[in-house]
């Protein structure tokens, strides 16, 4: 893949490779509200089976429930110690909650009231778990074991399921209350029988800790979160590896599946949710928790679906928040053929039409026009470059088309009749990126022979050029609302200029190799670039500080 972009909508995503292009619909969703109140971190979450009511517990001793249609606090319950774990009853009225005081307690979810106290655990209680039917509840413990508690009158003595070498973090069980799963720091996963307690089968796998656990709603598979970056999709009749899922920068702290259990959703430290589809592996959509006023992102503790198309998710930034999302993958009719790759792409502002770039090295300059919806050509510009085409870029108002090439020119089209309008000489080598003025007026050019260029479009003439730096500059960008532009290098960094004297006016360092693609936030208060090092830089666009460093996923096992 040579070129990516998704449409300004941000409903379809082009990806140029050898020959063709690939387009893709792409789903939908963003945060829907967020749930304020908690004076600590949210540790425990649990969601009524009709996805309207949330209950969220942490270290600020309440038990809290919401409206999850509007995020509107409905009741609070105080609670004598910390809450790690929370389990609604399949009915919805009994919670059961648990903490670093070790024990159990069921409490009614209209009133808070306590109903019983469930003793035994000598370690805090990590995880806690309803089955189906209702009439047990399961608990999870430091203390090494896992314990099935009936909720029958007069109560027998809970089955302690023993096993594990360490703390027991996540407990599981089936829909029909036959089995239950145990998940601990030995970074095994235990199947049990939950009538007796007698073991099934250990599953290995794992390199960390295993910290969260989720059986399907058809009881077949066992989703599992560990610290060692990794979700893994399991058999539950054989034990069997169906998938693994990676992708998150730290441990996967919660998991869960959708209610038809098509989908699934995993959490982790860096604040983000990924929805994967159970039956493939692919990841649908991604959300993550926002830090205001540049603190550091905080991890997530838990997550649940509140639908099949909505998730709540809980936070150690004190907040829940509740995200709704629509639509899947569907990739649509490649466009094509082009005669080389294609390393040059851009919609025009309302996503109707398509640029693609190219060519064949010294023998030509490719440039093709697409109606997005129906994937049709409109319009082939082969004689406009006669070397290879290396950046695109649609005026603010749709109506023009920049295109920079190996030829050493910069061009601008009319759309509508694919007529020249301007042709700007004065690089000496290569122009490899190109990008508009917000007002139409001017364009930045960057090349290989290692400097930027401003020009002006109604003058049709250069305005100002840079000083030449170490190497080439591989990719440009007007900052949005600054007089500042935005370039990265071969040699290593990127930089932003002033635009009127094309000074340098800050750079961004980081990254170990050629920085091939940036990019600029709307506010123009984050920058991000990549290269051939495969690693992500963000950074704070105003000072230059780096926020995030995003290493490539690691293999799947």
């Amino acid at each position: 893949i040579q070129s990516v972009r998704f449409s300004p909508d941000g409903r379809r995503l082009a990806a140029g490779g050898y020959q063709v292009v690939t387009l893709w619909d792409l789903p939908g969703g963003g945060l829907a509200r967020t749930f304020a109140g908690h004076n600590d971190q949210v540790q425990a979450l649990a969601v009524s089976a009709d996805g309207l009511t949330a209950f969220s517990g942490g270290p600020d001793r309440t038990v809290r429930a919401w409206n999850v249609a509007d995020a509107r606090p409905l009741r609070q319950f105080n609670t004598s110690a910390a809450v790690f774990a929370l389990a609604l009853s399949p009915d919805g009225k009994t919670l059961a909650a648990g903490g670093p005081d070790n024990l159990v307690r069921l409490l009614s979810a209209a009133d808070g009231k306590e109903r019983a106290t469930l003793k035994g655990h000598t370690g805090a209680i990590h995880d806690l778990a309803f089955p189906a039917n209702g009439r047990r509840v399961v608990s999870a413990s430091s203390d090494g074991t896992a314990r099935i508690w009936a909720l029958t009158l007069p109560a027998p003595e809970p089955i302690v399921l023993n096993g594990h070498n360490g703390p027991v973090r996540a407990v599981a069980a089936s829909p029909d209350g036959t089995l239950v799963a145990t998940g601990g720091d030995d970074a095994t996963v235990r199947l049990w029988h939950a009538d007796d307690g007698k073991l099934i089968r250990t599953m290995e796998g794992h390199a960390g800790p295993v910290l969260a656990l989720a059986i399907g709603p058809d009881g077949t598979a066992l989703l599992t979160g560990s610290a060692d970056k990794t979700a893994r999709l399991l058999d539950i009749a054989t034990g069997a590896l169906k998938r693994a899922l990676s992708g998150h920068g730290g441990a996967v702290q919660s998991v869960a599946f959708s209610p038809k259990g098509d989908r699934l959703v995993t959490a982790g430290p860096e604040g983000g949710l990924k929805v994967w589809e159970a039956e493939t592996g692919q990841g649908v959509i991604a959300f993550g928790h926002t830090a205001p006023n540049n603190q550091p992102i905080q991890p997530l503790r838990r997550v649940a679906f509140a639908g099949e198309n909505a998730l709540i998710s809980a936070s150690a930034d004190r907040t829940l928040k509740s995200w709704a999302f629509e639509g899947s993958w569907r990739e649509r009719p490649s466009l094509g053929p082009h005669v080389f790759r294609v390393l040059a792409l851009d919609f025009n502002p309302d996503g109707t039409l398509l640029a693609t770039g190219g060519g064949e090295p010294s023998r030509s300059g490719e440039v093709k026009l697409w109606e997005v919806g129906k994937g049709l050509l409109v319009r082939t510009l082969d004689s406009l470059h006669s070397d290879t085409v290396f950046g695109l870029r649609f005026s603010p108002d749709g109506q023009k088309l920049a295109s920079v090439s190996a030829d050493k020119f910069l061009k601008v089209t009319n759309v509508a009749d694919g007529k020249e309008l301007k042709s700007f000489e004065g690089h000496s080598g290569h122009v490899l990126a190109v990008d508009w003025k917000a007002d139409g007026k001017q364009l930045v050019t960057g090349g290989a022979d290692n400097v930027l260029k401003v020009w002006d479009y109604e003058a049709g003439e250069q305005f100002k050029s840079s000083q030449p730096i170490p190497k080439q500059i591989t990719a440009v960008r007007w900052v949005p609302n600054k007089a500042e532009v935005l370039g990265a290098s071969g040699d290593k960094l990127t930089r932003t200029w002033n635009p009127e004297n094309l000074g340098i006016a800050r750079t961004f360092s980081g990254p170990g190799d050629y920085v091939f693609a940036v990019a600029v936030s709307k506010d123009g208060q984050r920058v991000a670039a990549g290269g051939a090092d495969s690693v992500l830089f963000l950074w704070d666009g105003r000072n230059g500080q780096v926020l995030r460093k995003i290493e490539p996923p690691g293999p799947a096992r």
